[in-house]
């Protein structure tokens, strides 16, 4: 699926991984240990992903590691590094504890102002139960994507002040000063490149709308989760294929 406005992805792994230090898109895993002639022990890594040119094998604070993409506009590599993982894993090469991982898309910012970047925020302040509605239902207490209007007044007034404001909610609007993108982390860490997909095309679309006609939100429903699913998808226009998927996830 190809879209109007470039995005990347973070996509985080609960394993204990590490970059090639001269191609960062090779992904190593511990082996062994062992000892030289003179007594000193030294480790030894075995390959276990190679990520497609322009991805990068990082460590993470929070949960480990994360595979991070270039700046795409279409969703093809996701495919191809999902359809990797899921390879080694049947392989054996890598294991899968997924644990309070997350799933970060960035989505690209350059071409909004102040004004632009606050309208994504209240937009999602608008509709932050729904969105998360579409992810696991753990994500809406989880410290690390905090829902926007938590701290609605504190978080605003210091990025409208140029300030640094905090970042881990589910809409990230700090990415603008530092990656000049906003951040969206609801989601769960997953592999599932239909759902990553779908995610990909609703942060877009929330990003392409507040840019045109910006973040005021009026008539929506007030009261029914499924009506305001519906009108969220259709509000922001993604894909007939996102939509379906999306309105398939379940939260109790």
């Amino acid at each position: 699926m190809k879209f109007p406005r470039k995005f990347g992805v973070e996509l985080e792994i609960g394993e204990n991984l590490q970059e090639d230090e001269e191609s960062p898109n090779i992904i190593k895993k511990f082996s062994h240990s062992e000892m030289t002639s003179n007594g000193y022990w030294y480790t030894i890594f075995t390959d276990v992903i190679r990520l497609p040119d322009g991805w990068e094998g990082k460590h993470d604070g929070s949960c480990g590691f994360e595979f991070v993409s270039p700046p795409l506009f279409d969703t093809q590599q996701i495919y191809e590094v999902c359809s990797i993982v899921d390879e080694a894993r049947d392989d054996g090469k890598i294991g899968w504890n997924m644990h309070d991982t997350g799933m970060h898309v960035h989505v690209d910012a350059t071409d909004l102002d102040k004004d632009g970047v606050l309208a994504v925020g209240n937009f999602c302040r608008h509709f932050d139960r729904t969105i998360y509605s579409f992810v696991n239902k753990n994500r809406i207490n989880n410290s690390y994507c905090r829902p926007v209007g938590a701290d609605n007044n504190g978080l605003y007034w210091r990025f409208s002040q140029g300030d640094y404001a905090p970042r881990y909610y589910g809409c990230n609007i700090a990415s603008k000063h530092k990656h000049n993108t906003i951040e969206f982390r609801y989601s769960e860490g997953t592999f599932d490149a239909q759902k990553i997909e779908a995610l990909v095309d609703l942060f877009v679309c929330i990003v392409e709308r507040c840019a045109i006609v910006g973040g005021h939100v009026c008539g929506s429903p007030k009261r029914n989760l499924t009506a305001k699913r519906k009108y969220l998808l259709d509000l922001v226009g993604v894909s007939p294929k996102s939509r379906q998927i999306l309105l398939a996830s379940k939260w109790d």
